[in-house]
């Protein structure tokens, strides 16, 4: 592959440029993100499996629990119709994203803080990466993370093998269930740099899904009109 092509981001459909999306499947991804990111039973259901598996596994001080309930966790599709609505300046989603984001936060943290009133024995076992000051490298990881999910949700054909890899990339769950941890312990110090960690990986997320989106030509009359099209039949159903 040429490596100029990489970084040719004219208007030029040039199929070796890996930023570069037919629109046909910037449509898809903009339905399946938009109807995968709702507020459904599924949405609900895996939320709720996901926090559960998380916060066991925090709680156990097991990894390999960890990652397996980031691998199922949903969390990720709102941020990025979130980063979407920016890049395309789209009110309705924007809102609707934001809602489905904060919900999600809430129902993590309240099933994290159960969990922990139900076994609060494990406590003993807990061990937070609390001690997590700002670095430039982990913002830069994050902004890397985004890019990588929002990549392999354009290219979801070529890249399906991807998405697991970024579930876990984007490393959300762990410090929410941190937070609802933290609130049934009273441990003040561990809730501050928890929620610290949140806002900064949400916001590289944020940021470096809005830069593949806005790269690879989402901002199109077409991808605005099916954003409108989904929105419309969620209210109607």
């Amino acid at each position: 592959m040429n490596i100029k092509n990489i970084f040719n981001f004219t208007k030029k459909e040039n199929e070796e440029n890996i930023l570069f999306v037919k629109t046909s499947e910037k449509l898809q991804t903009t339905e399946e993100l938009i109807q995968e990111s709702k507020l459904s039973q599924s949405f609900y259901f895996m939320l709720v499996f996901s926090s559960i598996i998380v916060a066991s596994g925090i709680l156990l001080n097991n990894t390999v629990i960890i990652l397996a309930g980031m691998l199922i966790s949903p969390i990720l599709k709102p941020i990025l119709t979130l980063a979407l609505s920016v890049a395309i300046f789209n009110l309705k989603l924007f809102i609707r994203s934001v809602i489905i984001l904060l919900i999600s936060i809430f129902l993590i943290i309240i099933i994290s803080f159960i969990l922990t009133t139900i076994y609060p024995s494990a406590l003993l076992r807990f061990n937070p990466v609390f001690n997590i000051d700002f670095n430039i490298l982990y913002f830069l990881i994050d902004v890397f993370a985004g890019m990588a999910a929002t990549l392999a949700w354009t290219k979801k054909r070529e890249m399906t093998e991807l998405l697991s890899g970024t579930a876990i990339a984007v490393s959300l769950m762990p410090p929410l269930s941190w937070i609802g941890i933290s609130i049934f312990s009273k441990s003040y110090p561990v809730f501050l740099q928890s929620l610290n960690i949140f806002y900064l990986n949400l916001i590289s997320i944020f940021l470096g899904s809005v830069i593949i989106f806005l790269l690879s030509g989402f901002k199109l009359k077409k991808v605005a009109d099916r954003v409108e099209e989904e929105l419309k039949e969620e209210n109607n159903s």
